[in-house]
């Protein structure tokens, strides 16, 4: 073995140590003083007003009960979860999904109705007996925590109408959105500034969802060729990369597909993709996953173990082929996991869903086992990290939109002290730059999907 793979090897298990004997803790006082200053005039009514003596004793208890109240978040986002399951399974019944523009005439529309309803049927009667598949068992098991029951005609009417709520609920959520925009746009206060500002905190009120999907991925490669062109990040790197909610990909709600197992995606996609752009040498390369789900987290550790026993990670990558996307974005999914995977079994397409092409992928177990799981909430805590074991890259796609600006202070607080200097963290949320900021947006990449649609992300700089 030559002696530089022996000091890779070497290095990599000192910095998954210094990890390990590092475990999560909660943001000091003292540690969210810049964000306190920031937002003086705008926190929590529990901590406004009060002497900095009463504060020193107030804060450990506010941040821990923070802390609970955005893990209690999760529960409504699997709820959104199941919504999506009903409005987009395939793989128990034969009637149409129910896509956005359906879902606004729910309540309104005859056509929509008659397809919740039995949707809702036939989904309960799946329920009653789910078998080895994994959405029902999750559906079900989730359902028998809240209570519900499948025995008798009269729970699984309780069941029916519990779904129907939430899809009501769903509705009435983005209606509400509907409104908001419109009623910017009567006021002509829509300019860039304000939709970013809004979009930055659209989800600051609800569950806290899963879901996933290619889209992020695809920009973040592009981002990081962008990085790499101005000479901002240079080959070989990066070391080090904290993916913020990996996500799980249940239910693709933009394809609309439940005939795969759960997956997650995101830590695969950017360690194929640093490693394609050579600005990590694969032996030293470690990614660590920051999650406040059990079912994030459980999967993954599943995943190590699994592939401690040399069993790879397969991947289903749905692709509509109906829809003109751009040639980047195309190229990306024809391109995607080789430098990570071995091409895989792609499972057949169901009947309902023709316009779908697949491409699987077998995650060699060595690059699961760069990816290592952590419980931590990065908003209300954080790691003591030595220097070598700070990080060079932050992923954070489809998280941050679920706080507020104080919140996302106290996220970008934790997140900086983890990141050496210069490092680089990604977000397609515009977050809330404050005048004492350790992190300060240097740039923004548009990843063009389609000739109507992109993905953006900013880049914020340690």
């Amino acid at each position: 073995m030559k002696r530089s793979l022996i000091f890779l090897l070497v290095l990599t298990a000192i910095l998954a140590s210094a990890v390990s004997d590092n475990p999560p803790r909660f943001t000091t006082l003292n540690e969210a003083q810049p964000a306190l200053r920031a937002f003086a005039k705008d926190l929590p009514s529990e901590l406004k007003d009060i002497p900095a003596q009463k504060l020193e004793t107030t804060w450990p208890a506010w941040v821990a009960d923070r802390d609970k109240a955005v893990r209690a978040r999760l529960e409504q986002g699997e709820e959104d979860t199941i919504t999506n399951l009903l409005r987009f399974g395939v793989t128990f019944t034969k009637q149409p999904r129910i896509d956005w523009p359906s879902l606004f005439k729910y309540g309104q529309s005859a056509g929509v109705e008659f397809w919740a309803q039995t949707r809702a049927d036939d989904l309960v009667r799946a329920l009653i007996s789910p078998g080895k598949n994994e959405h029902l068992r999750s559906t079900r098991a989730f359902l028998e925590k809240r209570g519900f029951a499948f025995d008798s005609p009269s729970h699984r009417a309780r069941v029916k109408e519990y779904l129907l709520a939430n899809l009501a609920r769903m509705q009435k959520e983005f209606l509400e959105f509907q409104d908001q925009l419109k009623a910017l746009r009567a006021a002509n206060k829509l300019d860039e500034a304000k939709m970013l500002e809004l979009d930055s905190h659209l989800f600051a009120n609800r569950g806290i969802s899963l879901d996933t999907n290619i889209r992020p991925n695809f920009a973040i490669e592009h981002a990081l060729r962008e990085l790499l062109a101005e000479k901002i990040l240079k080959p070989g790197s990066v070391r080090r990369v904290a993916i913020i909610g990996p996500g799980l990909d249940f239910v693709n709600k933009e394809e609309g597909v439940d005939f795969y197992p759960p997956q997650t995606i995101q830590p695969f996609a950017v360690i194929d993709s640093v490693l394609k752009l050579k600005l990590a040498e694969g032996n030293a390369l470690q990614v660590v996953t920051y999650d406040i789900s059990p079912s994030v987290n459980h999967h993954l550790s599943r995943a190590r173990t699994l592939a401690a026993q040399n069993v790879s990670y397969r991947l289903q990558i749905p692709w509509d082929a109906t829809k003109n996307w751009s040639p980047e974005f195309t190229s990306y999914w024809e391109t995607f996991g080789k430098q990570v995977a071995l091409p895989g079994r792609a499972l057949p397409v169901p009947n309902e869903t023709p316009e779908l092409k697949m491409r699987a992928l077998s995650i060699h177990p060595a690059h699961v086992r760069r990816v290592q799981p952590t419980d931590m909430n990065v908003v209300f805590q954080n790691q003591l990290l030595a220097d070598e074991a700070k990080f060079d890259l932050v992923i954070g796609t489809n998280i941050f939109v679920y706080y507020g600006p104080f919140e996302q202070a106290l996220a970008i607080t934790n997140l900086s002290r983890m990141m050496r200097p210069g490092a680089i963290l990604l977000s397609n949320n515009y977050l809330s730059i404050f005048p004492e900021s350790p992190l300060k947006q240097t740039g923004r990449t548009s990843a063009p999907l389609s000739k109507s649609e992109s993905e953006v992300l900013f880049w914020y700089q340690r």
